[in-house]
């Protein structure tokens, strides 16, 4: 077994078409196009479709405010935008302090008001309410699977991501934090391998 799926990087046999682990197929292609974002909740399987230009979350906002309606949401909580044909998720609440009980990505509170790019399987959760992110595209290129990965450094601090040149990379600030002498320690964060989508 020698063939390393990118996704995963588990190892599997040379004559396989996709990973026996995660199912990625080894010549995917690359989504691009408009993207479509599923939002589907890890208790009980309930679907959010995030309208395609994207929208407020919050008690009472334009998206499922039947599923968003609970005293520790706020109102409004965050806010998914798409921009350039990429999903970003922020964190804003009321009175742009950010929410009450916060947004997180990955586990990652986010920093208010600061538009975080959201990937294709990241866990979001929305106060004590927990979804599994999935952003799909409508069409396809031939770039390779393997294409699809990029390097990113993300922020101790806020959780943004930063789209970085290779694992080497080092950044001493980043635009949430907003110093120069990293009191948040993004200089010491190695940059890992996510997919692009």
């Amino acid at each position: 077994m020698s063939k390393e799926c990118k996704n995963c990087e588990l190892l599997n046999s040379d004559q396989a078409m996709e990973c026996e682990f995660c199912g990625t197929k080894f010549q995917e292609a690359v989504r691009y196009g408009k993207p479509k974002i599923t939002l589907i909740n890890v208790i009980n399987q309930g679907v959010v479709e995030i309208p395609e230009d994207g929208g407020l979350i919050g008690r009472s906002c334009d998206i499922a405010p039947e599923i968003f309606n609970h005293k520790w949401v706020s109102d409004p909580h965050c806010r998914i935008t798409l921009k350039d044909n990429q999903c970003y998720i922020e964190d804003i609440g009321g009175e742009g302090a950010g929410s009450t009980n916060g947004t997180f990505l990955d586990g990652i509170k986010l920093a208010p008001r600061i538009p975080t790019k959201l990937y294709d399987g990241t866990k979001i959760r929305i106060a004590h309410l927990i979804f599994d992110g999935y952003v799909k595209y409508s069409e396809f290129s031939d770039i390779p699977v393997e294409e699809r990965l990029i390097w990113v450094i993300e922020c101790p601090g806020s959780g943004i991501r930063y789209e970085v040149s290779g694992a080497n990379t080092k950044i001493t600030e980043c635009e949430c934090c907003q110093d120069s002498i990293d009191k948040k320690g993004i200089g010491k964060v190695k940059p890992k391998l996510v997919r692009a989508v």
